[in-house]
């Protein structure tokens, strides 16, 4: 387990055992999916309110965190979805991004793999940040995510899927 505390580095950022210090953010986020009555399996995206892109719900660490604490956390804040449960870890993903100060900060995101147990549930978005939440076939979602290291993340996701 990864433990957290603070790194009085200049962006006083949380700091994540095992992660590099050239990293300036770490979040955590998941693939959720359930297998429908009509057998097809589904993940969960959500649509950010101002980009309108689709994404999978991920969120910075807080203090005291592990990466599985922050990746549950912040799935069920993002999708209201509450019977979840962790199958295994997915991946991480690296990239930088600009602060509306112009800085250039690397972030490092860690995917988790949740099974949908009930399977009735309605996505029920996080209204500060997305308008809307749906679940799609493997193809839809490949189509649809935003970012492509996201599409990568949810290759992978599908991948451990489909060998369970």
């Amino acid at each position: 387990m990864e433990t957290t505390n603070i790194n009085s580095k200049k962006h006083n950022r949380i700091h994540v055992d095992g992660i590099s210090d050239d990293i300036d953010q770490v979040s955590a986020g998941g693939v959720v999916y359930r297998e429908c009555t009509d057998k097809i399996v589904r993940v969960a995206l959500i649509r950010d309110q101002n980009t309108h892109k689709w994404i999978l719900p991920k969120g910075r660490i807080e203090e005291g965190e592990s990466l599985e604490d922050t990746s549950l956390r912040e799935v069920i804040e993002e999708t209201g979805l509450h019977s979840i449960k962790l199958v295994q870890k997915i991946d991480k993903t690296n990239y930088w991004f600009r602060t509306k100060q112009k800085e250039k900060l690397t972030k490092e995101v860690h995917f988790f793999l949740y099974k949908d147990e009930e399977g009735n549930e309605d996505i029920c978005v996080e209204e500060n940040n997305f308008d809307k939440g749906q679940w799609f076939t493997k193809d839809e979602a490949i189509k649809r995510i935003g970012f492509p290291a996201q599409r990568k993340i949810l290759h992978k996701a599908f991948k451990i899927i489909e060998n369970s």
